[in-house]
């Protein structure tokens, strides 16, 4: 006779449901838990204790990080060593909103005492920090118009102290017989696969000669100022990070790359490029940047050139000083756009986007042996600045589990950084022993050969993406890529790859399904690979862009000269 396993009590099977609601972040029913630590049943009690100790410590966590961010508020945020103790617990909990807002609140103080340097570092920390945790915060409407309040009050009352001497709008610096001047605009250089660099270096490359005359001026937005009190994110200067850059740039394509003659203050640094367009007779600024990049945003503010558009990536300016503001992603524009419409600025977006990637024809791959892969090897690869921060556990299990029934497959993870999690995640069977099957190579200075190695490009997931995957489309390469959500990192892969192309649904299962269908199945590769190469030649050839920006900017600049009507913003 079969005797049937006897059911949990009721008390179990109820603290079960509050375990498995625990373990996805879910509050737990406190006073529900502690009647539970008295239950009949003793293995219900024992567990029941020790999840009360676990959730007893998450909510005096919870409670201590808004306790620090009150007190922050209370003091006025006069006390810098609060405010870091309050912005460690949360971000050791997660609360990436908290941080953003604990980051303004101090810069809204400080520029309300009018510690405007205090308060341009706080702006700063603030975008590059909710950038680095996939830009979900600093683009909603509070947030923009919250940072974008902080940063008018600031640009007014330094023009002010400053006397900063007035720009006319619309009025030519330049010899009018001459070509028109265009300063592009941009936070800081960088030899190698580093995004922004490549870009600018393609609209550089295949800059409008014949119309315009052309300056590239560097911001050094992220470089470390002497008067820069609790700057979280430095880079080093544009001369030591992009010397071989800026000698093609100046040497090979005559372009002048102007920096700030200071290295005192993000506003020192503002100051002086102001005076520079104007020694330069510029007379359009197109800037490249976005709200975390503030020296950018009081040039633009400041009204440094007779005409202003913006290009930003990600979350742009929204300077109400700009022309034209154009958006990257056509799909976030009107979402985004709020602030145009209110102000009046004309906005829009060019059909086009992407690098030049022309090199990568005449380029030689990184050779097999070169690394130990065999002919018979499928190679899959990811590249890019971010990996550890965008190889989420996800995706890194999703992708081990694809190469344990793949045994012909290897994975080359090309970038800098510390992947200790991601070498856990993938599993010491991948990474581990005299020949891994998962390699982590380091930074690369020639990303095109590393691609053309590859058999398959990975895209990581949620937060990934990038001129890395147009590089790979390129490339002829197939890229395996799904959007799981609407950040702006995973507007860049459905932007690159189109519905068609991308995974769906946006499921581990179904990314798995993908890839391993592409190791098995080297027709669908080429097959893939093509479509993505004739994509990239329609829509993301960066000097098409090129040419279709320039175009709009010598319309919009002679349509407003002329006494045209200037054009209405979209939706209006």
């Amino acid at each position: 006779m079969t005797v049937a396993p006897l059911a949990p009590p009721p008390e179990r099977r109820r603290l079960q449901e509050i375990i498995a609601a625990f373990d996805q972040g879910a509050p737990v029913p406190l006073a529900e838990l502690r009647r539970l630590t008295a239950a009949a049943d003793r293995a219900t009690r024992g567990l029941a204790r020790r999840l009360l100790a676990h959730a007893g410590l998450r909510q005096a966590q919870q409670d201590a990080a808004e306790l620090l961010a009150a007190s922050c508020a209370d003091l006025d945020f006069r006390h810098p060593a609060l405010l870091l103790e309050a912005l460690q617990h949360a971000d050791g909990l997660e609360q990436h909103d908290r941080v953003l807002d604990l980051w303004l609140g101090y810069a809204d103080a400080a520029a309300r005492r009018g510690e405007f340097l205090p308060a341009l570092i706080a702006l700063l920390n603030a975008g590059s920090y909710d950038f680095r945790h996939g830009a979900r915060h600093s683009a909603t409407p509070a947030s923009l118009r919250r940072t974008i309040a902080i940063y008018e009050r600031i640009a007014a009352e330094t023009a002010r102290h400053l006397n900063l001497p007035a720009v006319p709008r619309g009025v030519r610096r330049s010899p009018t017989a001459g070509k028109l001047r265009i300063g592009h605009v941009i936070a800081q250089l960088v030899d190698g696969p580093h995004s922004p660099s490549r870009v600018m270096y393609t609209i550089l490359r295949n800059a409008d000669r014949a119309r315009f005359e052309t300056t590239l001026f560097v911001t050094e937005a992220l470089a470390a100022h002497a008067d820069a009190p609790l700057q979280e994110l430095t880079s080093d200067w544009s001369d030591r990070r992009a010397p071989r850059l800026i000698r093609t740039l100046e040497q090979d394509l005559g372009i002048p790359v102007v920096r700030p003659r200071t290295r005192q203050s993000l506003l020192a640094a503002a100051v002086d490029l102001r005076a520079q367009m104007a020694e330069r007779q510029i007379d359009i600024a197109f800037f490249h940047g976005s709200i975390a990049t503030p020296t950018d945003w009081l040039l633009c503010a400041w009204r440094s050139a007779p005409w202003e558009f913006d290009y930003g990536m990600g979350v742009p300016l929204f300077c109400p000083a700009v022309d034209y503001q154009f958006f990257e992603y056509p799909e976030s524009m009107e979402r985004l756009a709020f602030l145009c419409r209110e102000r009046g600025v004309p906005y829009g977006s060019t059909p086009f986007g992407g690098t030049d990637m022309s090199y990568l024809d005449a380029l030689p791959p990184i050779p097999r042996a070169d690394v130990g892969l065999a002919p018979e090897h499928v190679v899959l690869g990811s590249i890019g600045n971010h990996l550890p921060r965008r190889m989420s556990e996800r995706f890194c299990r999703t992708v081990a589990d694809v190469l344990r029934r793949q045994p012909a497959a290897r994975y080359l993870v090309i970038g800098p950084g510390d992947f200790a999690a991601q070498r856990d995640w993938l599993g010491d069977d991948l990474c581990g022993g005299p020949a891994p099957r998962v390699r982590f190579c380091g930074p690369t200075s020639e990303p095109g050969r590393w691609t053309l190695l590859f058999d398959i490009y990975v895209n990581e997931y949620p937060a990934g993406g990038g001129v890395a995957v147009c590089e790979a489309m390129a490339a002829r390469k197939p890229v395996v890529g799904m959007a799981v959500d609407d950040s702006s990192l995973a507007l860049v892969v459905r932007k690159y790859l189109g519905p068609e192309n991308l995974v769906t649904p946006a499921t581990d299962e179904a990314y798995a399904a993908r890839l391993a269908q592409l190791i098995a199945d080297p027709a669908a590769r080429a097959e893939l690979g093509a479509r993505l190469r004739a994509r990239y030649e329609t829509d993301f050839d960066g000097r098409r862009w090129t040419q279709d920006v320039h175009d709009r900017i010598w319309a919009f600049v002679h349509g407003a000269t002329n006494g045209a009507a200037v054009p209405q913003p979209a939706g209006a």
